[in-house]
């Protein structure tokens, strides 16, 4: 029910397929960890993990905990921990393939909006009339002008701070 949320969300469709996949990817690895035998849930978890990540590369980092869980979900059984994270990573591997073969046949181009946005994004604010970046205390204001004109904002930061 946030309305930054509802605002933002649909503008990319990258982002809420991404955003599905890694809700999916995490229950699935959820339901996992209390089967007797974990390893085609968490095949299934990889695959939308890796479906996440291949929709939007910024999701890449969600690998860590997932793998965390697995290793201290096998700890002490060494052969157990290996077999999980084998089907883990399959999973994964295959959702990735198609990503990866299209690096594979063209590496410049497909990492073309990952490495070089960041120069594209300053040139196009440049050209907005944009002399300089914002600063912190600019940003402060923003964040204050957020908080204060909506505080559905303001109670998802306090709620998201109270569970941490």
């Amino acid at each position: 029910m946030n309305p930054l949320f509802i605002y933002a969300t649909g503008l990319s469709w990258n982002h809420d397929s991404s955003t599905l996949f890694a809700v999916l990817a995490f229950v699935i690895h959820c339901h996992s960890i209390r089967q007797k035998k974990p390893g085609r849930w968490l095949f299934l978890s990889g695959l939308s993990l890796g479906l996440a990540i291949g929709f939007r590369l910024s999701f890449a980092l969600c690998v860590i905990p997932f793998i965390v869980t697995i290793l201290l979900y096998a700890e002490g059984i060494e052969q157990k921990r290996n077999s999980l994270l084998l089907h883990f990573s399959l999973g994964m591997l295959v959702s990735l393939l198609p990503a990866l073969i299209m690096f594979l046949l063209s590496p410049k181009q497909f990492l073309f909006g990952n490495i070089y946005w960041r120069k594209l994004n300053t040139i196009y604010f440049q050209n907005l009339n944009y002399k300089r970046a914002v600063s912190i205390i600019g940003k402060l204001r923003y964040m204050k002008r957020v908080f204060i004109n909506k505080p559905g904002n303001l109670l998802l930061c306090v709620t998201f701070l109270f569970f941490v």
